[in-house]
């Protein structure tokens, strides 16, 4: 190891995909819904809920990528111990 021997570590390797900051699933959901309602129903008044909700999944993606995998996994686990 004193070789001087150095391999490089890409950080798309590392870090999670995220499209505009914020995960993709969410980010395609978050569009779904905002182009059926304003494209389908010709209801523009959900164009700023999603935006708002575009901005705090950003905020929350910024503080930690893997928010959103792991509230997925707390909402699927079964509950055992009941406090």
């Amino acid at each position: 190891m004193g070789d001087g021997f150095v391999q490089p570590i890409y950080r798309s390797l590392t870090e999670p995909i995220l499209i505009l900051g914020v995960p993709r699933g969410l980010c395609y959901l978050n569009g779904a819904i905002a182009s059926a309602f304003a494209i389908g129903l010709h209801s523009f008044l959900i164009l700023p809920f999603c935006f708002v909700i575009h901005v705090v999944g950003r905020h929350l993606a910024k503080k930690d990528p893997y928010f959103f995998e792991g509230w997925q996994q707390y909402v699927r686990m079964k509950k055992y111990y009941y406090v």
